[in-house]
């Protein structure tokens, strides 16, 4: 994975820590001068780094604004500043990429994801999902969710803490 500066790289975290990382995705946090991502996802990025005696990084924490974290992001990238994005699992499969595509040519994103929630979530079930429809109550209608489970056979519901598993059950 190429150390550019004005890159974004997005990292899909498995799990909640950075203890199984590749040496690119370890690379690029190294050299990060700006990282942003959830709470959670900075405290293991802050547990990683305090393990390997790095200096203070700067970090930006994704509240209910993403497109705020996303445009500091761009800005970072824009003054050439390495950024690394920290998500959950797959940052594309309705993750943090397609806002920062709002605001960073895709051309300076570096992917990598780890394996998603639903994918992790099947294989512990032993299901195949290649069937399944796959809908995200997180920031969206909990009425679409509804609506996807009503009409399908498999459906697999992202959930938050505004549209809790409790919601989707009523």
């Amino acid at each position: 994975m190429p150390d550019r500066p004005g890159t974004v790289t997005v990292i899909g975290i498995a799990g909640y820590g950075l203890d199984n990382i590749s040496p690119d995705v370890e690379d690029a946090l190294g050299s990060a001068q700006l990282v942003i991502g959830g709470r959670r996802h900075l405290e293991a990025f802050e547990d990683w780094q305090q393990r390997r005696g790095g200096a203070h990084v700067r970090s930006v924490t994704i509240g209910s604004d993403a497109d705020d974290a996303c445009r500091r992001a761009a800005a970072a990238a824009g003054d050439g500043i390495p950024v690394c994005v920290l998500a959950s699992g797959d940052p594309g499969f309705f993750g943090i990429v397609r806002a920062l595509l709002r605001v960073v040519d895709r051309r300076h994103l570096i992917i990598v994801p780890a394996p998603s929630s639903v994918s992790l979530a099947f294989a512990r079930i032993g299901l195949p999902w290649d069937d399944a429809t796959v809908i995200s109550a997180h920031g969206r209608p909990l009425a679409d969710a509804i609506g996807a489970i009503r009409v399908s056979r498999k459906v697999a519901v992202l959930t938050s803490p505004g549209s809790p598993p409790e919601s989707v059950g009523k």
